[in-house]
């Protein structure tokens, strides 16, 4: 059986979404997912309509004149009680010593960031994000990402600071097409970290989940996490864990509107 055409999409809004950011966990007709065809009992993933095209191609899924993002994008960060990830001078000296460091997280696998860690296969994060973690020069045993591939993305930067080189890989190019590319390499769940590129990935619709650590500190000023999006944007199914060192942690699903 061939793909629908144009013409039937149209008459069938089950077949496939008119409108940007819907989310379908695929209940009529099949998908094309890197070549192949995969009909709805063969897999329970959701796929979100990230961009309405002229022509079918072969970027993410494709159904005809859609185009599709299956693969995960979640963004995994800390903010201070009133919002900021970072000070002006983009320094984080607070979060090692707001709260109660030494009662830790009570053993709290869920705001653990290993154990997050652990259900990603790939990094996506800004230049200064980047210019952050080589400014602590870590040892290998203090390095959290662990053998995790990470992109940084930077219009002006080509290579790495010396510290990182062999870590992380440079990209300048489109985000679309990098979230293709990475889904076609096989990659499932993607981390996207660093306030800006956070935003960014917003306003493509494409952050499915974000975990917030709330830090309890009042900074005042600072760099915020979130900045001007172009329309709303829902949070929904939240799930929070307070713990003993006073840090509280909300995990929300993304909803685009």
């Amino acid at each position: 059986m061939q793909p629908p055409t144009s013409g039937e999409l149209e008459q069938n809004p089950q077949a496939a979404p008119p409108q940007v950011g819907f989310e379908s966990k695929v209940t009529c007709w099949q998908i094309v997912r890197k070549g192949v065809f995969l009909w709805p009992e063969q897999f329970h993933e959701t796929f979100r309509c990230v961009k309405v095209l002229e022509a079918p191609t072969a970027s993410f899924g494709r159904c005809q004149h859609y185009e599709w993002k299956s693969m995960k994008c979640s963004s995994y960060i800390a903010t201070s009680a009133d919002g900021f990830i970072a000070r002006n001078d983009g320094s984080v000296d607070w979060l090692e010593t707001a709260g109660k460091p030494e009662a830790g997280t009570g053993g709290d696998p869920y705001i653990d960031m290993a154990s997050y860690m652990a259900t990603v296969d790939c990094m996506i994060m800004g230049r200064k994000c980047m210019e952050m973690i080589a400014s602590f020069n870590l040892t290998p045993e203090q390095w959290p990402y662990g053998s995790t591939r990470i992109i940084v993305l930077s219009k002006t930067l080509k290579e790495p600071p010396e510290n990182l080189t062999g870590k992380v890989e440079m990209y300048s190019g489109d985000l679309l097409e990098l979230i293709t590319k990475l889904e076609n390499e096989g990659h499932l769940h993607s981390y996207i970290d660093g306030g800006k590129t956070i935003q960014s990935f917003i306003n493509l619709r494409l952050i499915d989940e974000m975990t917030i650590t709330q830090i309890p500190i009042l900074l005042g000023e600072g760099k915020t996490l979130f900045g001007r999006v172009e329309q709303d944007v829902k949070l929904e199914g939240a799930t929070a864990i307070s713990c003993p060192n006073d840090y509280v942690q909300v995990h929300y699903k993304v909803r685009y509107v």
